[in-house]
């Protein structure tokens, strides 16, 4: 999967570039490096469970890590029906389907191995379902029941909420009040909300 790393390389050289010049060519490039990345990404092919209920099974790793990323490009690049496409997508591949209507996928059928194997996308994609859809449902917090994953999960949507809010307006204490919350009771973050 070397290739897919190179490429995601080239996508943030290129959404730098844009960042630093704002030239809309930049941009262009990002997007359709973004786009074919987010191609590739879902034909990667998957692993085999070494050990415990699903030995022996496939696991999507590879599809749901770079899907997952790809999505986050795609949101970066403000190609936001795509990024909804590939999340969408991921979801399925960890057995959660009928979240958005219009991009209906069906459960993988590796979904049982691969949740039980490799859920770190999963925060990914709860951050990304709060950037592209600001719902109060999030399908993928409700896929783990691991703390660590929930917590994971749950610092990416406050992140994405943060800036939500800051863009409808919101002042900045008013925007944290609530991820500032949930940082200080759940982990010893004070050091870094205090400032």
């Amino acid at each position: 999967m070397a290739f897919l790393n190179g490429v995601r390389l080239s996508i943030d050289d290129a959404l730098e570039s844009y960042a630093q010049s704002l030239d809309e060519s930049d941009l262009t490039q990002a997007k359709l490096l973004a786009n074919n990345y987010a191609q590739l990404a879902v034909k990667a092919g998957y692993r085999l469970v070494r050990s415990g209920e699903y030995k022996g099974q496939p696991y999507e790793q590879y599809k749901t890590l770079h899907g997952a990323w790809a999505a986050q490009y795609l949101y970066r690049a403000g190609e936001f029906e795509a990024a909804k496409d590939y999340t969408n997508q991921v979801l399925a591949m960890y057995g959660s389907t009928g979240f958005d209507s219009n991009y209906n996928y069906s459960t993988s059928a590796y979904s049982a191995a691969t949740l039980d194997n490799y859920t770190y996308p999963i925060q990914f994609l709860a951050g990304l379902i709060e950037g592209l859809y600001q719902s109060d449902e999030n399908p993928a917090i409700m896929l783990s029941d691991s703390e660590t994953d929930i917590n994971n999960a749950q610092e990416q949507v406050y992140g994405f909420n943060i800036a939500n809010r800051l863009l409808a307006g919101e002042d900045i204490n008013s925007a944290a009040a609530q991820a500032r919350s949930f940082f200080t009771e759940n982990g010893d973050y004070s050091e870094f909300l205090e400032r």
